[in-house]
């Protein structure tokens, strides 16, 4: 990252940043501390602040803010959407007749995106425990929607047991 060498020690927690570098050569420590954690953001700029320090050329960066934060939220909303789907359309769902199409798309719906969501963190290799302190609105994303449509799974699996049940 830099081509000088440094001692540096980063630390974060769910709402604030802190950078400090010394550069034994030049004789600088910088402290840089940010009232926010935004990977997006603020991690990239520490580089922007000690470039020019150690004589270094600051850094274009894409100005991919909102870019990046629009196309998270949209990953973020899938789910989301898909969740109230289901519980807005389960009278709908109830009455209609049941086709080989309708049990694929319910079995992806209601087994395979929960199980995609309980575990991308480990996919991802973040323990619950972090998400949780650092991340508590994409926790609840991905936990809460994943409660929602397999609690609705449950409910058409238990209607679809009793049809065929009344069905015998």
């Amino acid at each position: 990252m830099f081509s000088q060498p440094m001692l540096w020690h980063v630390g974060l927690v769910e709402n604030y940043t802190s950078n400090m570098f010394i550069i034994p050569k030049k004789g600088i420590a910088v402290v840089v501390l940010v009232n926010m954690n935004d990977y997006l953001v603020c991690n990239n700029l520490i580089g922007n602040i000690v470039n020019p320090l150690i004589g270094e050329e600051r850094q274009e960066l894409p100005d991919l803010y909102i870019i990046l934060h629009l196309a998270i939220d949209a990953i973020c909303f899938l789910p989301c959407f898909v969740s109230i789907y289901s519980i807005a359309t389960i009278v709908q769902w109830n009455k209609k007749e049941k086709k080989s199409k309708t049990y694929v798309i319910d079995s992806i719906c209601h087994i395979g995106l929960p199980m995609i969501l309980l575990c991308l963190p480990l996919i991802v290799g973040t323990p619950f425990r972090v998400l949780w302190l650092f991340v508590k609105d994409l926790y609840l994303v991905l936990y809460v929607n994943a409660g929602i449509l397999i609690a609705v799974g449950v409910y058409k699996l238990m209607f679809l047991l009793k049809e065929a049940y009344k069905k015998k």
